[in-house]
């Protein structure tokens, strides 16, 4: 990639132009329907239409979120506030599209830690041929929002002439409880609408006192789910514990491992068109399930590892990492499914059907890496 320093803006936690100041409401624009948010979360890049032609972001290796045009050249920087740790950082990014007059802003929220916390915000653009921030978490702050309290904070609704947005503060659950059942308290909501006679947006709190109090729907009565169809998907090339991945042979798995310590009985399994499947285990923790197909080869179906054995996953994690490791290698889960128990289980998809399954404990150890070929 050419890189060039035309116009280029560092925007980091303690240099951030800011342009937006809050004002009343005045005369706004429509704003379309934004687009579905795109999620970065390692190295990479996306591509986007803009106004004046196409443009990339690419997040790179240490966390630095940067802005390009077409030709290669740098316009802009995004980091976080929370410096030392901005390799972990997600970052969310959102095209908003607005009618009379035409023009295109990007939304960027980005995000930390297992229990995403907000660490930066922008709304960019073009102004005078040049890429901006108009709105940054400097200007929320002058709404109201808590810079000092750690909060997720999204897009929660979008109107003709608006977009809204709310945080929530999620606090410790008592000793007895899961993290599913940790309080969520709304600490700030928001509506931005752009004013073109001024050619900024207004940022205007719809919070009561700032402070609005509800709590996460998770009692510990039932078990809850809750779905993010926007994760990344795990490549299979990481869905494998051991060395074994779905769809080895056993034969390939018989040359490394040798025989198995225990082997089930054999049984139909329908999720296979019926045919004969067994259970066979590698000392008490590492189990894979098997299916006998038509030509008498036989194949793994599924995996399990429920201790701490020494087997890894091509990343380096085990049973005993932390379930950060996960978020930090593949990003946001795709579902996380809890319950009365203390377990919570973080299920990511792949490229193709099978799903890893990461269980966790109280204090968000991994405690089983269950690697599922069909549900």
């Amino acid at each position: 990639m050419k890189i060039g320093t035309k116009g280029f803006i560092a925007l980091g936690s303690t240099f951030i132009l800011t342009t937006c100041v809050v004002q009343p409401i005045g005369y706004a624009t429509e704003i379309t329907a934004p687009s579905k948010p795109i999620y970065m979360v390692n190295k990479g890049t996306q591509y986007f239409d803009s106004t004046s032609g196409s443009i990339s972001f690419t997040r790179s290796q240490n966390g630095i979120l940067y802005l390009s045009d077409a030709g290669g050249n740098q316009l802009m920087a995004f980091q976080g506030n929370l410096t030392s740790t901005d390799h972990d950082a997600v970052y969310e990014i959102t095209k908003l599209d607005m009618q009379d007059p035409t023009r295109t802003f990007f939304v960027i929220n980005v995000t930390i830690g297992v229990h995403p916390m907000n660490t930066g915000f922008w709304i960019i653009g073009e102004e005078g041929g040049k890429w901006k921030p108009f709105v940054t978490r400097e200007t929320l702050g002058r709404a109201g929002y808590d810079l000092s309290l750690p909060q997720r904070l999204s897009i929660v609704a979008t109107g003709d002439e608006a977009i809204y947005l709310t945080s929530k503060h999620e606090g410790m659950p008592r000793p007895d409880q899961s993290m599913a059942q940790a309080p969520l308290t709304t600490v700030f909501r928001a509506g931005i609408r752009w004013d073109d006679s001024k050619h900024n947006f207004n940022v205007y709190s719809l919070s009561e006192n700032s402070s609005s109090s509800a709590t996460s729907s998770s009692t510990g009565s039932a078990s809850s789910s809750r779905i993010n169809q926007y994760s990344p998907r795990m490549p299979m090339d990481q869905a494998r514990i051991g060395g074994i991945g779905i769809g080895d042979s056993i034969d390939y798995v018989k040359s490394i491992y040798g025989e198995p310590t225990y082997v089930g009985q054999r049984g139909k399994n329908y999720l296979y068109d019926g045919l004969y499947a067994y259970d066979m285990t590698y000392g008490d923790s590492f189990k894979l399930s098997v299916v006998e197909n038509s030509d008498g080869t036989e194949e793994v179906i599924d995996i399990a590892s429920t201790a701490n054995n020494g087997l890894a996953m091509p990343c380096g994690i085990k049973v005993g990492s932390s379930i950060g490791e996960v978020y930090k290698n593949f990003g946001m889960p795709w579902r996380i499914n809890s319950a009365k128990s203390i377990e919570r289980n973080y299920v990511y998809r792949t490229q193709y059907s099978p799903k890893v399954v990461f269980t966790t404990n109280q204090q968000h150890t991994i405690t089983r890496i269950t690697i599922i070929g069909m549900e």
